[in-house]
């Protein structure tokens, strides 16, 4: 019996090994499967009528997939469906979110900075433009917080109270805190959450990380314009670093 890789266990040859074709020709498979892309990570379980060469990533391990876990890679080839364990770090392109995702050691993530094109459609909590990765001290909102500079070059919360929580440049894509979180500098983010009036200029709140689409007006508030809505979930966010304080 054919022996696998010690990451992903893809089939190795043996001395002596007899029809060492079927070994030679899984692994190929399997490699096809890892290095071209993923069809999508949002299935709802297998497809019912699946091609030669479809690949998913796993969301429901039933029916054909129970033999996977969740957050697998399902590949169908010679009329089955074989399955790999991804790796932390492992990478592939996800079709129908036109971006890369990688697995981060326990789920998938969109790596946002693979989708810097203007004609990508967005999702709920997800985002298209200028996109780096900081470290993020504090973030109680997640995904779309309102993020300013801190003293120590770090990002956390902003928020309208006061110049020394201003001004915003960014919004996190990542929830938590800790280094290597994603952050959006410039570009569209959706949140099925928001419902802001379209075409309103969009500020930070008076409230931690929020944004909102009505100006702070109390006395030593901060005003700072972040971007306009294009319509009640999305917004283009473009920030000016120019700020009024109310007095």
């Amino acid at each position: 019996m054919a022996s696998g890789t010690p990451l992903l266990s893809i089939p190795e040859l043996i001395e002596n090994q007899s029809a060492k074709y079927i070994t030679h020709n899984e692994a190929l498979a399997i490699l096809e499967g890892l290095i071209t892309r993923v069809l999508s990570r949002s299935n709802s379980g297998p497809p019912s009528s699946p091609s030669e060469g479809d690949t998913y990533i796993v969301d429901d391990n039933s029916g054909d997939w129970s033999d996977a876990s969740v957050g697998g890679i399902a590949h169908y080839y010679s009329g089955a469906w074989h399955f790999v364990t991804p790796i932390e770090g492992l990478s592939i392109w996800c079709v129908d979110e036109a971006g890369s995702v990688y697995y981060d050691g326990s789920v998938w993530r969109i790596s946002f900075a693979s989708r810097f094109n203007i004609n990508v459609d967005i999702a709920d909590q997800d985002a298209v433009g200028v996109v780096d990765k900081l470290t993020v001290d504090a973030n109680s909102v997640g995904f779309g917080a309102a993020l300013f500079i801190n003293s120590s070059g770090n990002l956390e919360e902003a928020q309208a109270t006061g110049q020394s929580t201003m001004p915003c440049v960014a919004l996190a894509l990542d929830t938590g805190t800790g280094s290597g979180k994603q952050v959006l500098f410039w570009g569209r983010l959706r949140d099925d959450s928001w419902s802001f009036t379209e075409g309103s200029y969009i500020y930070i709140s008076a409230t931690s990380g929020k944004i909102i689409d009505t100006k702070p007006s109390d006395s030593g508030d901060i005003v700072q314009v972040i971007g306009i809505a294009l319509s009640p979930s999305i917004l283009f966010f473009n920030p000016s670093y120019v700020t009024i304080e109310l007095a």
